[in-house]
């Protein structure tokens, strides 16, 4: 299953400049009635006045459900808990931190501590794993600096937490992969997994490199099917690909696809032109486990496939393009992500919005796709979501939806405005929902590794 072009995917860059002709996100607009209609609304009494609003409840639910979000982190600048400021300004000196090199990307919660990924994309990340400090808003290394030195963590993008606490850290194995090519280095790809509750390593799982070539590829999101044993994680590098990594018998397959694979394309974001090519990217776990959905950054498409043919040891990929399902136009987004509900979210780049979608309705079509809140200002690049199960804040006691933004389209660019003029860069912000949590509730807990060494 190699790739037949290795070429890395490009960075989001700036197009001539040229003025977007999309239209604004649609806004919730109650049906303005005529004057002689408001005479006779009044002259027909209460029951045309509720019909007046019932048109405008439906206005509202057809385009938009708006609830404002509360704010968990935000920063322009990332910046890390050093033991004292000469430590910092010495780790600038010697190029351990760079401020502006590091982003924010991936975020998880597990009892109200919340978990961020940097991604080694560039020299100067001090630490890849971390815990907010939300009282400081300094980022302070999970579970120790040294846990974090590249000889033992190179770089994660993102991880995954079980039902157990246990936290699934996928390490990409790479470093310095968007920044001038005399810096990349490549190293081993591996699955570490970490016992929150007890604060110990349980297990450690190198990528094979007949697989998982590392020069060509890019382990990006992971999602965990406790009951069945198989993590599921996606390859935003070259043509893309989906691995599939069972942990009942330690072993690691790689499927290929024209629906993996990324395109040439351009973003449409607050007026400007952004130029992307990137592969597969988001993926997203049914509660029931019946279907892995994804998608690539570049392309508008949400896919699916039904996870019997990626836990068959024999399926092809042959098995693969017969047997994925493209559900229709979602528009670009980055991560997706399953409640416990089934109710699938991800974000818009060009709506600079977070939708939500439920793929079990009858005749659903992702048009019908609910926006839960939009800024073009702080909404911009959604990048992975997430759940707060130990919140009880949601209709019904639910929990939360949790998600980070991160403006990438001008952090690859080169254009990121560090000085404040143009507000955070980065934010995790928070909804309340109706589920009990993510995708993982309702599995049944895999627990081969229940105690620290």
């Amino acid at each position: 299953h190699s790739p037949q072009d290795n070429s890395p995917p490009s960075p989001p860059t700036t197009a001539s400049p040229t003025t977007s002709t999309s239209s604004s996100p649609s806004t919730c607009t109650p049906p303005q009635p005529q004057p002689n209609t408001t005479m006779r609304m009044h002259s027909h009494g209460l029951g045309v006045r509720l019909l007046f609003l019932s048109l405008f409840v439906a206005c509202c639910l057809s385009q938009s459900i708006e609830v404002k979000p509360e704010v968990l982190f935000e920063a322009t600048v990332i910046d890390f808990e050093f033991p004292n400021s000469t430590a910092r300004e010495r780790a600038i000196a010697d190029g351990r931190y760079i401020p502006e090199n590091c982003a924010l990307a991936g975020v998880k919660m597990f009892n109200g501590t919340i978990y961020v990924t940097i991604p080694r994309w560039r020299r100067g990340v001090y630490s890849t794993l971390n815990v907010v400090d939300r009282e400081s808003g300094l980022l302070v290394p999970f579970p120790s600096l040294e846990f974090n030195q590249v000889s033992n963590l190179a770089y994660v993008q993102s991880m995954e937490i079980d039902t157990q606490g246990r936290m699934w850290i996928l390490d990409v194995g790479r470093l310095n992969i968007f920044d001038e090519p005399e810096y990349i280095v490549n190293l081993q790809p591996k699955l570490i997994v970490y016992d929150l509750v007890n604060d110990c390593e349980v297990f450690r799982y190198l990528f094979p490199d007949d697989v998982v070539v590392t020069p060509d590829t890019f382990l990006n999101d992971i999602v965990l099917d406790e009951q069945n044993g198989f993590a599921y994680i996606s390859n935003t590098w070259g043509v893309g690909g989906l691995f599939v990594f069972d942990f009942n018998q330690n072993v690691t397959r790689r499927f290929d696809d024209d629906s993996l694979q990324g395109h040439k394309q351009e973003l449409h974001i607050n007026g400007e032109v952004f130029e992307v090519d990137a592969p597969s990217d988001g993926i997203a776990l049914s509660p029931d486990q019946e279907y892995l959905y994804y998608s690539t950054i570049s392309t508008p498409f949400l896919y699916r496939i039904n996870t019997k043919v990626l836990r068959d040891p024999t399926s092809s990929n042959a098995d693969f393009h017969r047997l994925h399902e493209n559900l229709g136009v979602k528009g670009f987004s980055d991560g997706l992500a399953f409640d416990s509900d089934g109710i699938l979210y991800f974000g818009s780049f060009e709506k600079n919005a977070v939708m939500s979608f439920d793929p079990s309705v009858r005749g659903a079509r992702l048009s019908d796709a609910v926006s839960l809140f939009v800024n073009a200002t702080t909404n911009s690049w959604e990048d992975t979501f997430a759940f707060d199960s130990s919140a009880t804040g949601g209709t019904g006691g639910g929990a939360r939806l949790v998600w980070t933004t991160n403006r990438l389209e001008y952090w690859f660019a080169k254009r990121m405005d560090f000085s404040g003029g143009s507000g955070a860069n980065f934010h995790i912000f928070t909804l309340p929902i109706s589920a009990r949590g993510s995708y993982q509730v309702a599995q049944r807990p895999w627990n081969r590794y229940e105690e620290c060494p």
